[in-house]
């Protein structure tokens, strides 16, 4: 099994040599998930792409391929049957034959601005509450967490307002080093930017490679995450507040133009909880401002 996992990883490395032209800054800041081998670290990316998870895959396994023996990969639920999006559902049966633990979620734009889904509901009660106990348990013996905090790919390039999820990693790996169970835990953001764009569809081409700038930020240690959450709200607010921390390092990394609600004019709103995503009637997801809407 070992064997064929190498394998495929080496295939994909030449794969995504083919069919992309990569720059990438900040390699340096991944020095620590090797120096800190014992420690969880979550890698966090800006998702304007169908590319982008697997072009951060590809890069933890050039600079660090033992941190693939403990990677978490989120996935959305709604997103792995086979019928309606057949390459994201092959994309996720592939990851688990490699060894990846990956946790399906409902997104909670799925729910808001729609009647009430009992069904859907509870669902994503149970699938939140194995999250939860899968990250715990793998947080603790060292996981690499792969994860595109905004929970949906975002058409127009710009950050979309985040889920709650990465919030809650944050805690959850606060709790562990309190308990003395990690010496500590971090977060590194991956700020990805493609030079043309085309909306759907992969952007892979042998021919004509697409030029992608992939800025890694500085590790950010958790209880820094926390310290900072604590300025804007009381610790009730901790999981939400420190979501909005976390896209606000990953913003810095990106043009203006692509920092969305986490840019100088709307962060100070988007961590008071101006901005939401919900989902239409249609099935596309928007920006929700609760301030137009009267709220």
């Amino acid at each position: 099994m070992e064997r064929i996992q190498k394998h495929a990883f080496e295939v994909w490395e030449k794969t995504v040599s083919l069919g992309y032209k990569l720059e990438l800054e900040g390699r340096e800041n991944l020095g620590l998930i090797n120096q800190k081998s014992k420690d969880p670290c979550v890698l966090y990316f800006n998702h304007a792409t169908w590319d982008d998870m697997f072009l951060v895959i590809n890069i933890l396994q050039k600079e660090s391929p033992k941190s693939l023996e403990n990677v978490v990969l989120p996935v959305s639920e709604h997103h792995t049957h086979f019928k309606t999006y057949p390459v994201y559902a092959i994309s996720v049966k592939a990851a688990r034959m490699q060894g990846f633990t990956v946790p399906e979620i409902v997104q909670s734009y799925r729910k808001r601005g729609t009647e009430d889904n009992p069904e859907l509901e509870e669902k994503g009660s149970a699938l939140n509450l194995q999250l939860a106990r899968v990250l715990r348990e793998k947080l603790a013996a060292g996981a690499r967490v792969i994860i595109s905090p905004e929970g949906h790919r975002s058409e127009q390039r710009s950050l979309l307002p985040v889920e709650s999820g990465v919030g809650y990693m944050a805690s959850v790996m606060n709790n562990l080093k309190k308990e003395g169970k990690i010496e500590n835990g971090y977060f590194i953001p991956f700020g990805i930017v493609f030079d043309n764009p085309k909306g759907q569809g992969l952007h892979f081409n042998p021919i004509r490679k697409p030029d992608v700038k992939i800025s890694i930020g500085k590790p950010i240690e958790t209880e820094n995450v926390i310290a900072e959450s604590e300025a804007y709200a009381d610790r009730s607010q901790t999981t939400r507040i420190s979501s909005h921390i976390l896209m606000r390092h990953l913003a810095q990394l990106l043009p203006e133009d692509m920092q969305g609600v986490y840019d100088n004019n709307h962060f100070e709103d988007t961590v008071r909880g101006r901005f939401e995503q919900r989902i239409d009637e249609k099935g596309k997801v928007y920006i929700h401002d609760k301030k137009e809407s009267g709220f």
